[in-house]
């Protein structure tokens, strides 16, 4: 199961609409859960790892909340470090960039 399909079964799937609901999940929480559910980051939950998390999830409501937290605030840290390594030549003037049809040194 990927996101798209995560996605397409949520609109399709009453029951499985229904049981989300039911733990306070809607559309938008979708790819948190998906990458709180993708327990080794493969891009894909296998059924097992669907089972076991989704019954983490639904039988500790507390203990959910700040699993989906910690996994967001995780992915929110890995994507600033990569923006950082990104911008860090920018930002120390190393890059030219291209801004209103002229090339200059990043400032």
């Amino acid at each position: 199961l990927d996101k798209a399909e995560m996605r397409a079964g949520f609109i399709a799937n009453k029951e499985f609409r229904d049981m989300l609901q039911l733990m306070n999940m809607d559309m938008g929480d979708l790819d948190e859960l998906f990458n709180a559910l993708d327990v080794d980051r493969s891009g894909e939950i296998d059924y097992a790892e669907f089972v076991e998390q989704m019954h983490k999830m639904k039988s500790l409501d507390i203990k959910t909340t700040e699993f989906i937290v910690k996994r967001t605030v995780v992915d929110v840290s890995v994507r600033l470090a990569k923006l950082e390594d990104t911008l860090r030549p920018l930002l120390a003037g190393d890059v030219r960039v291209r801004v209103g049809g002229q090339e200059r040194l990043g400032e």
